[in-house]
């Protein structure tokens, strides 16, 4: 969802993941740092990665669906996810007013779906 919505998914070629982890290379929108605000602002977490090399600059981040898929949420929501970080970092759309509507989508998953008892 997140290559459909104009994001530059990390190891497209290669299927993108195995994993829980997505890549995204943010480097035309401004890098790592400014992205990494502009979604905490929005209710969206990620963390800003070098993606090839320890020295080079933050162009990157990482998002982790991992607690997202513990509380039941699936593609239908990952969608919206997607299509809230289009809004702010590519529509450039107030990012708390969008926080409102992904804060709302998650108070919908409370019960935890998935976990070690």
């Amino acid at each position: 969802e997140l290559d459909l919505e104009g994001f530059e998914v990390v190891a497209r070629h290669k299927g993108y993941t195995e994993s829980h982890t997505v890549l995204c290379n943010v480097k035309s929108l401004g890098g790592g740092h400014k992205v990494l605000a502009q979604l905490e602002r929005a209710n969206i977490a990620c963390n800003e990665v070098r993606l090839f090399s320890a020295s080079e600059p933050f162009e990157g981040i990482r998002l982790g669906v991992c607690e997202m898929t513990r509380y039941g949420m699936k593609e239908p929501e990952m969608k919206r996810i997607a299509r809230s970080m289009r809004r702010v970092l590519i529509d450039h759309a107030e990012p708390e007013k969008v926080g409102q509507e992904v804060s709302e989508l998650r108070s919908e998953f409370t019960e935890v779906g998935y976990c070690f008892s």
